[in-house]
């Protein structure tokens, strides 16, 4: 077991170093292995098992978007900054354009219901598709249709290996 942690840790630090030798791209390998030894101590079971299923996937998501701060922080510092930010014990820097937006517009409170209704509903997507009925086609075609629109009505974001 311990031979085991060790390569989950060497392989996660080593594609931290793949991607940029970079403390931020390091840590983040870090994160990665200590994440993954953490599955395998526990049996696929996290520690917040007793908490109801939507809990779970709100704490999930927070562990892995503190991951990320990692992956795009330039240094170590703005990650520390940005993670204060996260959490309201820092107001965020201008720069940071996704952590002033408005969440909670009449927009944005809409769209994220719509996505709670489609991510929570007890028919799946694929299910959804298998009895396709007029309406749903046409549900299925604006959501297709606003996807491509908000897709290339959004600010430049250059891919991201293009900038190591």
């Amino acid at each position: 077991a311990a031979r085991t942690y060790y390569n989950l840790v060497t392989a996660m630090f080593l594609c931290g170093l793949w991607h940029a030798a970079k403390m931020t791209f390091v840590l983040w390998g870090v994160f990665h292995g200590a994440f993954l030894i953490w599955e395998r101590t526990m049996g696929r079971r996290p520690l917040y098992k007793n908490l109801p299923w939507p809990a779970r996937l709100v704490i999930t998501n927070a562990i892995v978007l503190f991951g990320w701060v990692l992956f795009r922080a330039p240094s170590l510092d703005q990650a520390f900054l940005y993670w204060g930010s996260m959490v309201g014990a820092v107001k965020p820097a201008a720069s940071a354009g996704l952590l002033a937006a408005e969440l909670f517009s009449p927009k944005h409170l809409f769209e994220m219901m719509l996505c709670a209704f489609f991510v929570w509903q007890p028919i799946q997507a694929h299910e959804w598709v298998k009895t396709l009925t007029g309406p749903k086609f046409v549900i299925l075609g604006f959501l297709l249709l606003l996807s491509v629109v908000t897709m290339f009505t959004t600010a430049f974001s250059p891919f991201l290996y293009f900038q190591f």
